[in-house]
This record gives C-alpha cells, structure tokens and sequence, in this order.
C-alpha cells in the first residue's frame, strides 16, 4: 500500500533503512561534470545533514563537505556537483549518473513520440513516457521551447536572406523605373489612370 507524504514533510524510515528515500524527499542538481571514464557510472549523493552532503564512488569519497547552494569538487578537480536544492533526512542516498550526449539522446528519443493530432492540422502531439511526470513535462516543455526558438531562428534567417536579395535587385530595379520614365517621357506619350 502506497503511503502519501504531505507536502514538505519527510516520512521516517522502515526498518532502520534510513540511506533510503521514503517519501517527500527532493534533490535538484543543476550541474553534474564527470571525467570521460566516469561517463554512465552511478556515483552516490548522501545527505549529511544541514545542507551538507558527500558524494562516493564505490564506497570511496569524491567530495566531501559539499554545501547545497555552493559548487563541490573532488580533491583531483575532476568530478564537480552544483546542488541547488536537498531536502533529506541525513543518510539519505541518491544515485547520480552521467550520461554521455549520445546516450541521453538515444535515451531520450525511446522515449519521445510525434505525432499529428489530426490529419492535415499541422498540429503536433508530443508525447514523452517515464515514472516522473513532472520531469517529463519539463523535458517536453524545453523540447517545445528549443523546436520554437529553432523555428522563430530558421524565419529570421529566410526573411533576412529575401531582404538581401531585394537589397542586390534594388538598384537594377531602380534602373529599369528610370529607364521606363525616360522612355515615356521622351516619346510624348502620357498615361492616364483607367477608370
């Protein structure tokens, strides 16, 4: 049976398992830099207490004494956390992987769909499965931001490439116009407008 944890609250431990997550906990890492060997290995983050946490590989310290709100890098400058925000009961464990770029992409595109979501609408489904809801809606929401901004960018480059263009015909255009005039003009003839 599935247990509800208020908002803010942490549920206490079963069975004196304290290094795991039982509810309402919250971790936000906003950077996470790993050397190329360490790429797709599961490091862990454990609350100390206080804001403070440590992170291990197997067992052995990358960093210690690491402060939420304050970057943290390991002795050998090569592994460096920033966490933005850690709402845990000291002891608890979270298990942190960084994937290469080809990894997340591949992981991500089996993951994501589009769709039509009417025959010649022009509108698009965007679908993302996962566990986390709300991490699928932001990924989706940054998804949607990035294809429109690409959008609005492709647009701007078209517009300006057609502004380019007529900046290059303007002036034979212009030649032509007075060409035309001069014609007209040396001939006798007038013209009218037609009614």
């Amino acid at each position: 049976m599935a247990r509800r944890t208020p908002a803010g609250e942490l549920r206490s431990p079963l069975l004196g398992l304290g290094s795991f997550a039982w509810g309402g906990e919250r971790i936000e890492l906003t950077q996470l830099v790993v050397p190329h060997h360490l790429l797709g290995e599961s490091l862990t983050l454990r609350a100390e207490g206080d804001g403070a946490f440590s992170v291990f590989l197997e067992g052995r310290p990358l960093i210690r004494n690491g402060r939420v709100g304050e970057p943290a890098i390991a002795d050998n400058g090569e592994v460096r956390v920033f966490v933005r925000e850690l709402h845990a009961r000291p002891g608890t464990e979270f298990e942190l992987i960084r994937h290469s770029r080809m990894a997340a992409i591949r992981g991500l595109a089996s993951r994501f769909q589009v769709s039509e979501s009417a025959r010649g609408s022009g509108m698009l489904r965007l679908t993302l499965e996962g566990p986390d809801a709300q991490a699928n809606e932001q990924t989706l929401r940054s998804i949607h931001n990035a294809f429109v901004r690409q959008n609005v960018e492709r647009k701007s480059m078209e517009a300006e490439k057609r502004i380019e263009f007529l900046d290059e015909q303007l002036p034979e255009l212009r030649a032509r116009s007075t060409r035309r005039r001069g014609v007209l003009t040396g001939s006798g003839k007038t013209t009218r407008p037609s009614t």
